[in-house]
């Protein structure tokens, strides 16, 4: 899949690099992404995915969509 059309009709995203990656498939559980795929961290009510980045990083994530938490 093409990352910008993943993300197109998103408003209010910033970006950091390119848009133009193909990315194999995305999943908000990082114990499932491997390399070229795509991590949502979502927030839950029990559950942060922010807490789990580094993991969907180290499992070969390509590309992470997050939440500006500042």
């Amino acid at each position: 899949m093409e990352l910008k059309k993943v993300l197109a009709g998103l408003e209010g995203l910033k970006v950091k690099g390119t848009l133009d990656i193909d990315i194999k498939s995305l999943d908000s559980d990082s114990r499932n992404i491997n390399n070229g795929d795509m991590f949502v961290a979502i927030k839950g009510y029990e559950v942060d995915g922010h807490e789990y980045i580094k993991d969907a990083i180290s499992n070969g994530a390509k590309v992470i969509l997050a939440r500006n938490r500042y």
